[in-house]
């Protein structure tokens, strides 16, 4: 649907004039002198004394026709897609109809003869001077019945790079007229300049083809995920109704038996809980409509095994999010519930950010409030950003560098420096635990926060409280005396980080506080690693460049 295909009307005294004065605002001075009419001007003057010569030329001329089909041949040179290549594209397909846009207004039901139809539609009408002819006519087809329907919208005045930009600029329109449903992805925007230089139909196939690739792998992922959607619903009514009708805690002690005893809150049951009965819904969908769902993803995989071309990582910035939560929990679910102290926890310590590590069982802290340890590592580590992939530069492929990827979109890394890393006393950072907002420090003049449910810290508190008050004023019992502890040969126990006391009770570490938290198949696979740099070859580490 094009309206090349329409015929074509003169333009009036003010649309030549239009265009005129387009073509001086852009120094186009060559193309105008073309015409005779506009020899003599002299294009050396300022713009508004050119624009009215050309104005008083104009109102001279008897008849407007010549100037017309001049001005309508270099728009259709320089701007639009000549007829020529507009008749190439007819051509890749087996069986097609063209429409002016003058004409599309007949119903949809006369095209209910094929199940499968793809429009190609001009996005710009310049004979009804409608800019956004082609979009109202694509609601109209993807508002139809027939779900395999699908568009291409083409347009002059966009360029290659802006395509995505437009097509994701219209589909927010939908979306906010409320229109949307998956069917209304179901289109593709295209730069008419793409097709002006194409000579061959190998070539030209190959760019429709693109589009349509692009549109049936939206389409058919959305048709799984609205599929998976409605089933995933129906999994959390169910997740809720057995929440109304039984005790979370009896429910956790029957079903999960040492859930809460490890030190996981109800929030983090409730999650688990969810991702199980999500699990369960895609098996469901499977079980359900399996047939179709193999076709689909039959489809969607020999898409996948063209390449594809990203233009822009960033165009992905909700999932770069989710992807980004996939490492890391917030300190908002750690501090708040005042979460047990792990291994994967993060500590803020003036301007140094640093990961705990350590295993499980010595982190643990058992139903008498005591545990296996006391020490843990502290790594260091910083998110350094860049434009290019950092992982491949030599200096980090030594073994005391770890780099993990935060997000490919901006090229965002963590590198940890196992070199650099401390040994750290446990009781000091338990004081975070009982701190809300995540700062190593305790008031024991208080008592124990609410949130604290385990046996095990309650008494963790009442043991730091009770050496504190045997303490002197301004002594600060050996437990909590230093944060960092180092042993040098020759040099005895050297300590650092002194902790603070005031008001009696109350022992503080200033700048800082834990941030938030490496989920633990991370924090893992980060502690593996730092074993693996702990227990390197004896003289693996060449001394002579250090």
């Amino acid at each position: 649907v094009d309206d090349l295909f329409a015929t074509q009307p003169d333009l009036d005294i003010e649309d030549i004039l239009e265009k005129l004065e387009l073509w001086v605002d852009q120094n186009k001075f060559a193309r105008i002198q073309e015409f005779n009419q506009f020899e003599s001007i002299n294009f050396d003057q300022p713009k508004p004394i050119i624009k009215k010569n050309i104005q008083d030329s104009l109102e001279k001329l008897s008849d407007l026709k010549g100037i017309s089909e001049f001005i309508k041949g270099k728009i259709a040179d320089s701007q639009d897609l000549p007829a020529e290549n507009l008749k190439s594209l007819c051509d890749v397909f087996n069986g097609f109809g063209k429409l002016a846009m003058e004409s599309f207004d007949i119903s949809l039901n006369d095209f209910t003869n094929e199940s499968k139809k793809l429009f190609i539609l001009d996005i710009e009408d310049k004979i009804s001077k409608d800019n956004a002819a082609g979009i109202k006519f694509l609601k109209e087809i993807l508002q139809s019945a027939h779900l395999n329907w699908t568009a291409i919208l083409f347009s002059h005045s966009i360029d290659e790079d802006n395509e995505e930009t437009k097509r994701k600029a219209i589909y927010q329109d939908f979306k906010n007229e409320k229109l949307i449903d998956f069917k209304l992805s179901n289109f593709a925007v295209m730069s008419k300049a793409r097709l002006i230089s194409v000579d061959n139909e190998t070539l030209l196939k190959s760019i429709i083809q693109e589009k349509l690739t692009s549109v049936f792998s939206r389409t058919t992922m959305l048709k799984m995920a609205e599929q998976l959607k409605e089933e995933i619903y129906k999994k959390s009514e169910e997740v809720l109704e057995t929440l109304a009708q039984e005790n979370i805690y009896a429910c956790e002690q029957a079903v999960f038996e040492s859930t809460f005893k490890e030190g996981s809150s109800e929030i983090a049951l409730l999650h688990r809980l969810f991702n199980l009965s999500h699990s369960d819904a895609v098996e469901e969908v499977l079980r359900k409509s399996g047939n179709n769902i193999v076709s689909d993803l039959s489809i969607l995989r020999r898409i996948g095994s063209k390449q594809i071309a990203i233009s822009d990582k960033k165009d992905f910035s909700y999932f770069n999010k989710l992807k980004e939560k996939e490492y890391k929990i917030s300190r908002e679910l750690i501090n708040k519930t005042h979460s047990p102290l792990i291994g994967g926890d993060c500590f803020k310590i003036k301007n140094t950010e640093y990961i705990l590590l350590t295993q499980a069982c010595d982190t643990w802290v058992r139903s008498n409030g005591k545990r296996k340890n006391a020490v843990g590592y502290l790594i260091p580590f910083k998110l350094k950003n860049g434009n290019k992939d950092i992982s491949i530069n030599p200096k980090y492929k030594e073994n005391h560098f770890l780099v993990l990827e935060r997000l490919a979109s901006d090229f965002s890394y963590w590198v940890f420096r196992f070199n650099d890393f401390k040994a750290v006393n446990l009781n000091v950072l338990d004081l975070a635990v009982f701190e809300q907002d995540g700062k190593i420090e305790c008031d024991f003049n208080e008592k124990c926060p609410d949130m604290i449910f385990l046996e095990g810290w309650k008494k963790r508190f009442q043991i730091l409280k009770s050496k504190l008050e045997k303490s002197s004023n301004k002594e600060i019992p050996i437990e909590l005396r230093h944060l960092f502890i180092d042993f040098n040969l020759g040099t005895g126990r050297i300590v650092t980080n002194e902790i603070q006391k005031n008001d009696g009770i109350k022992v503080f570490l200033p700048s800082a506080k834990r941030t938030d938290r490496f989920r633990s198949r991370f924090a893992d696979y980060i502690l593996s690693r730092f074993l693996r740099y702990k227990m390197r070859f004896a003289l693996d580490h060449d001394f002579t460049k250090s």
